[in-house]
């Protein structure tokens, strides 16, 4: 079970990551470092308490993180859903006021 949750976990990240190589090798990094450090578990309960925080990363990721380049424009940023990805309601925006970026979500729903 903890080789699927990794492998899991990888995909996720190459679709969500995709073109971001910084991004997709610290995830990549990051969810290796856990893993190693979990591998000497030998409590049952243990092992399905991280197979379960592996579980909502992954949720996480495909629910939560989104990428965004900024427009040719300087409007603001398209943001780039995977085929996964998915938000209820009209997909939120993200745009420049002054030096900083603004997220906007027209559905009234923060994260």
């Amino acid at each position: 079970m903890a080789l699927q949750a990794y492998r899991s976990l990888l995909r996720v990240q190459r679709a969500i990551f995709q073109g971001d190589l910084r991004a997709l090798v610290a995830a990549r990094a990051k969810t290796r470092q856990e893993f190693e450090k979990s591998k000497s578990l030998t409590s049952s309960d243990e092992i399905q308490e991280r197979l379960k925080f592996a579980a909502q990363v992954k949720d996480y990721l495909l629910n939560g993180v989104v990428q965004g380049t900024p427009r040719e424009d300087g409007s603001g940023f398209a943001l780039r859903l995977s085929k996964d990805q998915h938000f209820n309601g009209p997909t939120p925006s993200l745009t420049i006021a002054g030096d900083r970026p603004v997220f906007k979500n027209p559905g009234g729903k923060c994260c």
